[in-house]
This record gives structure tokens, C-alpha cells and sequence, in this order.
């Protein structure tokens, strides 16, 4: 390169074109932005790829962030050319060539490839901090994470430590992030492609409508497309702001009203010290988003995965699963080797396919004992880490087998592959029964799983004066309350171990039934029926243990009352403005990161950008020369 002359050699118009010259060399792409963007999509690419189970949403991720780069490194040429068209007309060199970008130009593609830098490093932390053990986990996020933090041996954990249920709302808010950049760099590239063919055609008076009309109506495709896609991101801020002023409002309630700290669009309580409704449906929900222009929804743009779109909120798992690493005392289970049990394998059932046992090897189940024995796996944790409707059908299937053969099953584990949920449930050899005091005096065991045809059952009471009317149907069967329990209706009201009354009509028509009352209509999944779910024989432990919880929760709520009480006082100030060096480890190993510090623009200005109308001809007189050259 050849040595530059002195600054006193050169005129107002060279001192022009170099100044022009600096401002583009500042204005060029972020730093390592294109190389960090193909990185980080074949990372995820071959996870995606290589790895049976990937989620569906992290494939689009991988797509998405390679449009993105691709779409980078091509503008990134085209700057490269301009620069080179600059520095030719500095040294007085001829060129047939002409500028591309204005500087406003310019300057929009930087801010559009920091954004993207952003988007990729919110990738980066959010991967490296859900896949990280919590006592490295704000160090993850405030370290500068790189390529090297992302690893596919990370990024499996999210299917064998189910980790995906809770980063699943933030990778779907970086989607809906890069989505709308990436239509925004599609455009700068369109709008340039443009202005070059047209400033080809203005040097070389070249005739080329065609070209030109096809590369128009792509424009007006491509900002259809911005439009939606900001739109969907916008949304998307809105309902993240709005439930995390919904968990904000029910963390501050009084601990007495024991409110649920799951979704927002879910009603489930807090763990097992609530009540769990039943969810409406698995996998064949119809509890989706509406489009957002009315018509039928765009693929990319409201795309679910395979196992439904209700989750819990993130929130809601960071808890648990900070509880349960805190506290691991709570889930420790009783010795296994005094309490022999068999282990069975299903697949939950989905829409058109019903569950199946599966079979496998004996050293299998050994592995699953041995793991749950010596706490290496967290059943707790596994099936909150399920969304509602999977938790209602996992119980669902399991009070299906206990039907079925009267044997008592508890949840072991699960494993996630790529079209199928599969549960593993350890069965007791005890059988289930049901009592039953007949009108003379007699009680009776029956089988809890052929209870079901009590009728049938009820014709081994072999006595004269019972035998037509129990024929006739003309008896009741009370609960231990005096409620009546309705036929159709027996498997809700009627559990194992319960002893129940059977009473004859009269020679008078009897009366109507009573309501049931109000605490008959719970549902099945309730905390009953989730405590039932982990407590066979060698679960005991976890439910007499999970008590300490509350105790825990109340003692926090009363240190920070007390804290706020010494604060207003002008005793001390409060833990979180103490200096950094005396907060213990511990407690900096449990400050939550915040879900929304991952980009650094307003909604206002994806407002203003939504509200301000651009055609073909303002942008392309904003962002390149085409008015100057072919003026």
C-alpha cells in the first residue's frame, strides 16, 4: 500500500472523500459478528443433527442464526467493495464502479449486525447458564461467553437433565428477536441488490425491466414479512412484561394464601402443597395463539413443539430446581434393598396412538434402582419439569395400570426422545383393596381394580333378601362421611384402603340423592393423587420431607420483613446493598438473571419502525446513492 501523502498536499474534496472513507471504517459490521453467527449455527446444527430427541425449536434456532450470518457476509462484501471504490478515488485511480450505501445506509447495517452480535451472545447465555450447575450459574452469565462455552456435551444436557422446559420461553424470545432482523437484513440486501442494478443500468444505459420488476416485487414480500415478524416480537415483549408482573404481584401475597408460583396461563399450584387441575387435553390442545393478521397463522411465526405450548413459566423451575439443589435432603429416598419392586416401561399416549409397555433389558432396571436408591435422579424434578397436560397424563396412565391390576405403581423416571415421552414406573407386589360393610353386619374385601363392577362384586354376598334387590340395582353406596357416591362416578370417590357402606332401599321409592358436597368435586389430580404418585413403599420419605418446605418459605418471608424493618429504621441497610465481598457464595449462586436484560433496543423504537411508512424509492434515497448517481 502505497505511503499517504501529507495532509497539506491534498484539497477540500480529497479531504472530503477521506473523511467519508474514516466514517465508513467506522460504520463497518461489528467485530467478528459473521464468523461468531456461523459458528454458533453449525454448533447447533450438528447438535440438531447428531443428537436423537433435539427440539424443534432449537432446529429453527440453528436456521434462523445461519440466515442471519449468511445474510451479513454478503453485505459485509458489498460494504468491503465500497470501501475499496473509496479508497480508489482517494488515490485519483479511474473506476467504472459506484458507492452502494449512503452513510445512513451504513450506519443501519451496523446497528442491525450488533443486534444480531446480541441476539447470539443472549443465545450463548442463555444455553451456558440453564446447562451450568446453579453454583456457576451467575458466574456463566456475567463472564464473557463464548463459542467455547457451547459444547455439544451441553447442550445433550437439555434432554437427559430435561432442561429444556426451562429455557424454552427465552430461546423462543431470541427467535422472535432474530426473526425480525433477519428480515431487516434481507431488506438492506434487497434494496442494495436493487440500487446496483440500477446504477449498472444508469453507467452502461442497459435496459433490464425485468430484472428490475422481480427484484421490486421480492422487496414488497420482504416487508410484508419485516412487518410481521416485529409485530410477533413486540407481542411477545408485551406478554413476557405482562406475566412477570403477574409473578412479581403473587410472590408479594400474603404466605398464608399459599399462591401458585406456576404459569400464568396455567392454575396450577405450588409443587405438592396444592392443588393440580386437570389439564384439558395432551398434545391435541386447541388453546393456540391467533394469527396475528387474522388469516391462517405463518408456520415460522407460530410454530409449537411436538409436546404442546402450555409450559410453566421460567420462573417456576429456576424455584424448584434451585429448592431441590439447595435442599437435597427433600428428595432423598428410603433404602430400596428391603423393598423389592419390578419396573415397567410406557409411552404416553398421542393423538391417534395409544400408550404401549415397552420392554427392556433386566440390567436396565437395575440401573434405575440403583440410580434412585443413591438419589442420582431427581423424580421430583423430572415430572415438574413436564408441562401440565404431560403431568395429567403421566397420572392418568399410572391410575390406568393400578386399575387394571390392583397393583400399586409409583413414578421412577422418564426419558424424552424425539417423537415420544416415555415413563418409568416401579410396581409393588402388594395388591390394592377396597372394604365394604354390607346392611347385615359383614364386611367384605374386594379388589380395588374389579370394584369397578361392584354389581358383579356384590352378587358374592350370597343372602336371600339381598340378592334381588342388589340384582335390581335398589341399594346405595356411602362413603365413610354418609355421602353418597354415584355409580358412574365411583373410581373418583372410591380410593384404595377406603371403607365403604352399602344401604337397601325400602319398599318406598327412595329419594333423590343428595349433592354431592363441595369437596367431593376435586379433582383427581390433586395434591392427594400427586402424593399418591410418589409414595409406593420406597418413596415414603419425599412427602413427610417435602413439609419442610413451607417452613422454609415462611423463615425467608420473615428475614426480609425483618430486613425491611432495620432498613427503615437507619440501623443497616439492606443484603442486596451490602458490598459484593459479604454476600456469601451461596447466596450470589442464587441471584436470578434476568430474562429480558438480552437485547439493548426499546419497544418504542420497534413501534416508531412499525408506525413509519417506507416504500421502495425512501429507502433506497436513504440508504444508498442511487438519487446522487443517477441524478
Amino acid at each position: 500500500m502505497s505511503t499517504p501523502l501529507p495532509r497539506s498536499c491534498y484539497g477540500a474534496s480529497d479531504l472530503l472523500i477521506i473523511t467519508h472513507l474514516k466514517t465508513m471504517e467506522a460504520a463497518g459490521l461489528a467485530v467478528g459478528v459473521v464468523g461468531l453467527g456461523l459458528q454458533l449455527a453449525t454448533t447447533l446444527q450438528t447438535y440438531v443433527e447428531g443428537v436423537a430427541g433435539a427440539e424443534d425449536r432449537l432446529r429453527e434456532l440453528s436456521f434462523d442464526v445461519a440466515s442471519t450470518a449468511s445474510t451479513l457476509k454478503q453485505l459485509e462484501d458489498m460494504l468491503d467493495a465500497d470501501k475499496a471504490v473509496a479508497e480508489n478515488t482517494s488515490i485519483n485511480q479511474a473506476s467504472d464502479s459506484v458507492m452502494i450505501f449512503t452513510d445512513q445506509g451504513r450506519r443501519d447495517i451496523y446497528l442491525l449486525s450488533r443486534r444480531c452480535e446480541k441476539v447470539y451472545q443472549g443465545i450463548l447465555a442463555v444455553i451456558v447458564s440453564a446447562s451450568s450447575p446453579p453454583s456457576a450459574k451467575v458466574k456463566a452469565i456475567a463472564a464473557n461467553v463464548g463459542l467455547s462455552d457451547l459444547t455439544t456435551t451441553r447442550l445433550a444436557q437439555f434432554v437427559r437433565a430435561l432442561k429444556w422446559p426451562l429455557i424454552e420461553s427465552r430461546v423462543k424470545t431470541c427467535l422472535e428477536e432474530l426473526r425480525w432482523l433477519k428480515m431487516d437484513l434481507l431488506l438492506h440486501l434487497q434494496v442494495a441488490t436493487i440500487a446496483r442494478v440500477q446504477l449498472r443500468r444508469s453507467s452502461k444505459r442497459v435496459e433490464n425491466s425485468e430484472d428490475e420488476s422481480t427484484l421490486e416485487a421480492v422487496f414488497e414480500r420482504l416487508m410484508a414479512r419485516r412487518d410481521t415478524y416485529r409485530k410477533a416480537a413486540l407481542e411477545g415483549r408485551r406478554q413476557r412484561k405482562i406475566s412477570a408482573k403477574a409473578e412479581t404481584t403473587s410472590e408479594h401475597l400474603p404466605v398464608a394464601v399459599d399462591p401458585g408460583i406456576g404459569s400464568s396461563r396455567s392454575s396450577m399450584r405450588d409443587n405438592a402443597m396444592g392443588e393440580i387441575p386437570r389439564g384439558s387435553a395432551f398434545l391435541g390442545t386447541d388453546r393456540t395463539l391467533p394469527p396475528l393478521d387474522g388469516k391462517d397463522g405463518n408456520k415460522d411465526i407460530d410454530s409449537t413443539l411436538l409436546h404442546g405450548n402450555n409450559y410453566p413459566s421460567p420462573s417456576h423451575f429456576r424455584k424448584v430446581l434451585k429448592l431441590l439443589d439447595g435442599y437435597p435432603e427433600v428428595i432423598e429416598d428410603e433404602d430400596l434393598d428391603d423393598d423389592p419392586f419390578d419396573v415397567e416401561a410406557w409411552t404416553l399416549p398421542l393423538p391417534g396412538r395409544e400408550s404401549q409397555r415397552l420392554p427392556f433389558l433386566r440390567d436396565i432396571i437395575q440401573r434405575i434402582k440403583h440410580a434412585t436408591k443413591h438419589g442420582q435422579v431427581s423424580r421430583l424434578d423430572q415430572f415438574l419439569a413436564l408441562t401440565p397436560e404431560q403431568r395429567d397424563q403421566a397420572q392418568d396412565l399410572i391410575t390406568q395400570l393400578v386399575r387394571d391390576d390392583a397393583r400399586p405403581r409409583g413414578y421412577l423416571a422418564l426419558e424424552t426422545r424425539e417423537e415420544e415421552i416415555i415413563i418409568f414406573v416401579g410396581v409393588d407386589d402388594d395388591e390394592e383393596v377396597v372394604y365394604l360393610d354390607d346392611p347385615i353386619g359383614r364386611t367384605w374385601q374386594f379388589s380395588y381394580k374389579d370394584f369397578e363392577n361392584w354389581q358383579i362384586c356384590l352378587l358374592e354376598i350370597k343372602d336371600a333378601s339381598l340378592q334381588q334387590k342388589i340384582r335390581d340395582g335398589q341399594f346405595d353406596i356411602r362413603a365413610e362421611s354418609g355421602a353418597l357416591i354415584p355409580p358412574m362416578q365411583w373410581h373418583q370417590f372410591v380410593k384404595p384402603g377406603k371403607t365403604l357402606e352399602m344401604a337397601m332401599w325400602g319398599d318406598d321409592p327412595p329419594a333423590p340423592p343428595p349433592a354431592p358436597p363441595p369437596a367431593l368435586h376435586r379433582p383427581s389430580s390433586s395434591k392427594a393423587a400427586l402424593k399418591r404418585l410418589f409414595t409406593p413403599r420406597w418413596g415414603r420419605a419425599l412427602m413427610t420431607r417435602v413439609r419442610r418446605w413451607r417452613e422454609l418459605r415462611e423463615l425467608r418471608e420473615i428475614e426480609k420483613c425483618v430486613d425491611d424493618i432495620r432498613h427503615a429504621l437507619g440501623n443497616a441497610p439492606r443484603r442486596s446493598e451490602l458490598p459484593e465481598e459479604e454476600i456469601s457464595e451461596e447466596e450470589s449462586a442464587k441471584a436470578e438473571v434476568d430474562d429480558e436484560d438480552l437485547f439493548d433496543w426499546s419497544d418504542d423504537e420497534v413501534v416508531e419502525v412499525l408506525n413509519s411508512a417506507e416504500t421502495l424509492n425512501q429507502l433506497l434515497a436513504s440508504w444508498t446513492n442511487i438519487d446522487t448517481a443517477t441524478s
